[in-house]
């Protein structure tokens, strides 16, 4: 074993992709294939024979700082990808440092610097009161993690217009689709970032793993579709599950049948054989004692939907699950807010200082809303407001969010939301979750 770690990513591209028709070996391809060679190479096989897979050999790690919420979130919908950002939960973020899209002195420029003004007022004006309450229940903890607590309940405040930092490390592809769905948006800034991201990625992979990456008009059509109005539908519950189409139980019980003997049953035989193979099975998943301990593959035969409707710090967390399929609208302030857990244990000035920054936010978003700037309008939208969005996953995934984000470590929001999830299912096929090994959510947590 080795690897080619000192080639360009190019050319250890274009060796990993000769391997299908190649009798060398992948060091000795390396070596014959200069930089050139590797670009002549790319444009005649990914971009003439449209091979896009040849270009997932080759690995950028664009970096991208001072980018705002909003736009991030756009960049982080490629599930293939690897990121790491600035978390609102541990830095404190500064009103100096956020993005406005609309020409200085123009009314909608005011009105979002007033925004974003009132929301950091809240910001800093809470923070102190807040760690002298931190420090009174914890008394022994670090500051670390005193000041983590402190963030927690303070992020709600923090607008979408906040710039952020993240690093990536993303395929050819991915940076090709990434360009176009980036050059494709209503937003400004989310359009120049992607001209910088085409320009960085040629750097790095080479011209023809991305030049041809452009906005593409059908992007745009889907953007403005229009979609017939719904009477009466509610916010309900929380989190809502919707089993995807059939018997989880028996399609569990199928492919691990099939895995173990080599035979598919049929839906009825594995219905008859379900309390039988499903006990077995539990009697395995029972001797985990770690969440990190391994799942069989069969639970993914099983699958959820679930709605959930949770602050945009929630989603932020739990988006990062990407082998789920996630499906969200636009970010807005329509839904309201909650009050952090925290936070209500302030004499109630000090509450009415958070709500009246929420208010005031959601105000901002339906002026500018109003006024047409209906993407724009996002950037007011603070990390408190509810968001709404559905997820499909498979019961292997359930296990994995839920063990791992009901731990007393996490934010209390999407502590409450996977285990939300965890009791939906478990009302419904408790046999599936019966091992599942889930923490109680009582209380903000030990943020240890």
């Amino acid at each position: 074993m080795y690897h080619l770690g000192t080639f360009p990513e190019i050319v250890k591209g274009v060796a990993m992709a000769k391997c299908s028709r190649s009798t060398n070996t992948f060091l000795k391809d390396a070596q014959a294939v200069s930089v050139e060679k590797a670009e002549d190479f790319n444009e005649r096989v990914v971009a003439g024979y449209g091979h896009e897979s040849v270009a997932e050999m080759a690995i950028g790690s664009p970096v991208l700082e001072d980018v705002s919420m909003l736009v991030a979130e756009t960049f982080l919908d490629i599930q293939t990808g690897h990121y790491q950002g600035k978390s609102s939960r541990y830095v404190v973020y500064k009103r100096e440092n956020t993005y406005n899209p609309f020409h200085s002195g123009t009314t909608e420029h005011l009105l979002l610097t007033s925004c974003i003004n009132n929301l950091f007022n809240a910001y800093e004006a809470l923070y102190q009161p807040l760690m002298q309450y931190v420090a009174s229940v914890m008394p022994t903890g670090s500051n670390a993690v005193k000041n983590a607590r402190v963030l927690d309940a303070l992020r709600g405040l923090l607008p979408l217009a906040c710039k952020t930092n993240f690093g990536s490390r993303l395929t050819g592809r991915d940076i090709s689709r990434q360009v176009r769905n980036l050059l494709s948006s209503k937003l400004e800034e989310a359009q120049q970032l992607g001209l910088q991201l085409k320009q960085t990625g040629i750097n790095e992979l080479g011209p023809a793993l991305v030049k041809y990456a452009d906005a593409h008009p059908l992007l745009t059509e889907y953007q403005n579709m229009e979609m017939p109005e719904f009477d009466g539908i509610s916010l309900g519950e929380r989190v809502t599950l919707e089993c995807i189409g059939y018997d989880q139980e028996a399609e569990v019980v199928r492919a691990l049948m099939f895995e173990l003997t080599g035979q598919m049953p049929s839906l009825s035989l594995a219905r008859a054989r379900s309390t039988m193979v499903l006990n077995t099975l539990n009697r395995s998943l029972a001797k985990r004692v770690r969440r990190q301990d391994p799942l069989p593959r069969c639970l993914r035969a099983a699958k959820f939907r679930f709605e959930i409707v949770a602050d945009f710090g929630a989603w932020k967390d739990l988006r990062r699950h990407r082998r789920n399929e996630l499906y969200r609208t636009d970010f807005s302030a329509n839904l309201g807010f909650d009050i952090p857990d925290d936070l209500l244990t302030l004499p109630r000035n000090l509450q009415e200082l958070y709500k009246q920054a929420m208010d005031f936010s959601t105000q901002t978003y339906e002026k500018l809303y109003t006024l047409g700037y209906t993407e724009e309008a996002q950037y007011a939208v603070a990390q408190g407001h509810l968001q709404r969005w559905v997820v499909d996953l498979d019961l292997e995934q359930l296990y994995y969010i839920c063990e791992l984000r009901t731990a007393p470590q996490g934010h209390i929001s999407y502590r409450r939301v996977a285990r939300d999830m965890y009791e939906r299912v478990k009302e419904t096929h408790p046999v599936l979750v019966q091992y599942m090994l889930v923490h109680p959510v009582d209380g903000i947590g030990d943020h240890t």
